[in-house]
């Protein structure tokens, strides 16, 4: 089982501020893996009702069976690299894959 903390965060944009947190990214990476993997099939169809679970029941952390969570990491490979330009998703990045370490 994989903990991942929730850490909620702030972005300013023209002007603007954006509230997120790590579930908002998590669910933004499983829409991105999910749009370029097609994935079909019981098995995915159930992980994947798991991760939706798991967020919709997050508080202060998400709890990940360890194939779920792999599932997710499979999911970076398909990321924006804008990403990458971002303080805050990186720190969440970072903290999402160490989990695995």
């Amino acid at each position: 089982m994989k903990r991942i903390k929730v850490v909620k965060w702030v972005d300013k944009m023209d002007g603007k501020e954006y509230h997120s947190d790590t579930l908002k990214w998590i669910n933004a990476l499983m829409n991105i893996g999910l749009a370029k993997t097609n994935l079909t099939g019981y098995n995915n169809i159930l992980k994947i009702h798991r991760i939706t679970d798991a967020i919709i029941n997050a508080k202060d952390e998400i709890l990940l069976d360890d194939e779920d969570y792999k599932l997710l990491v499979s999911f970076l490979d398909y990321a924006p690299a804008a990403w990458g330009a971002n303080k805050n998703i990186m720190k969440v990045i970072k903290n999402f894959k160490e989990v695995g370490e």
